[in-house]
């Protein structure tokens, strides 16, 4: 008996002890989990801050390694959870927190996904920097949009509306240059000098004055080494030249912005129709293929840049005055004899040189 009632005391004072030197482990264990993963439990926030500070980089970098973690405790992979308690019950409990930090992690993930394609719809950033964030989209899931069909679209239409701008400047700067023309013509009528061709009925002196100034157009132009050389409104058909020279440099903006967008237009549209871009689990079978390209990206990648080059050759011939000024989109098969016919009625009327010469340099440009 008194055996017992020592041994009884015994556990009354030591099996306390015990208990909580065992609890005492199980915190310890745990701590040292979550200190060795602190990284995992701070990725809802750390995500957000990466995101906000625009290093993309970092955040998907950081969320693939959260989402090996979390697979590999949800699979019983990791090293330690098994020895945190004998019981088990603590593993379970673990991984419910892992589930639990993840579940907030996914949403931070929404914002980075609309932050990414945020910063993939401004297509004025470097080729290089888009071509980065859509690999990053791809990393963490884009959802139900295509990140590359998603950056061409915002590509072309941008490219559209770059042409459209220029054209619209370049009409601009002719109604001004047209408007500034007639003043200058009115005034010469007025002060009795104008030609037969704005007043009716030209005297024998008014031809010799015509005839005059379009010979000195002719001999300067035969002297002209550029075309900064005519002088501005000397005699009113130096208009004409500036109608020329707006018309040139404006299908110079038009395809010195084709030179400049459309190759890495073509490039990302070629590596997309060969399916470099995918997701890193994808395995990218189950569609048709020929010669190792995707037919529905082809279809959809030559379908964006038939309509650059069509918008383009449209401001082409609308400066040239092959087409008339209009804002319906034109059908360039639609085109017959009688729509160039009126190609000369369109165009700055000025001598056949200065004509040639601007001409040469247009065809030489497109």
């Amino acid at each position: 008996q008194a055996l017992e009632g020592t041994t009884l005391k015994a556990d009354e004072i030591y099996n306390p002890i015990i208990d909580r030197r065992a609890r005492s482990e199980k915190i310890r264990s745990t701590l040292s989990v979550v200190e060795r993963y602190k990284f995992y439990f701070n990725l809802p926030s750390s995500l957000i801050e990466y995101m906000r500070k625009g290093k993309f980089d970092i955040a998907v970098r950081e969320y693939k390694k959260g989402r090996q973690l979390f697979q590999a405790v949800t699979n019983g992979d990791i090293d330690g959870v098994d020895d945190i308690a004998a019981d088990g019950s603590q593993p379970n409990a673990l991984i419910k927190i892992f589930q639990y930090v993840w579940k907030e992690a996914q949403e931070s993930v929404v914002e980075l996904r609309n932050a990414l394609f945020k910063h993939l719809s401004q297509p004025w950033r470097p080729y290089s920097e888009q071509e980065n964030v859509i690999r990053y989209l791809l990393e963490v899931d884009p959802g139900d949009k295509d990140p590359v069909v998603y950056y061409l679209e915002h590509q072309h239409a941008w490219i559209v509306e770059q042409m459209d701008e220029i054209y619209k400047a370049h009409r601009q700067r002719v109604l001004q240059t047209s408007h500034q023309s007639m003043q200058a013509e009115r005034r010469r009528t007025l002060s009795g000098i104008g030609s037969s061709s704005f007043i009716g009925g030209a005297t024998g002196k008014d031809s010799a004055i015509d005839d005059e100034r379009r010979a000195d157009e002719l001999t300067r132009a035969l002297n002209i080494e550029a075309f900064a050389d005519f002088p501005a409104f000397t005699h009113g058909r130096d208009a004409e030249f500036h109608m020329w020279k707006q018309t040139y440099n404006a299908l110079r903006t038009l395809s010195q912005t084709l030179v400049r967008c459309l190759p890495d237009f073509w490039k990302l549209s070629q590596a997309y129709m060969e399916d470099l871009y995918r997701k890193p689990d994808a395995n990218g079978g189950g569609r048709r293929r020929q010669h190792g390209l995707n037919l529905e990206r082809v279809s959809k990648c030559h379908s964006l840049l038939e309509g650059i080059i069509e918008r383009y050759s449209q401001f082409v011939l609308r400066l040239t005055g092959i087409l008339g000024e209009n804002n319906v989109v034109v059908d360039l098969e639609s085109l017959g004899s009688q729509a160039i016919g009126s190609t000369l009625q369109r165009l700055p009327q000025t001598h056949a040189l200065l004509a040639g010469h601007f001409m040469t340099a247009i065809m030489e440009l497109v």
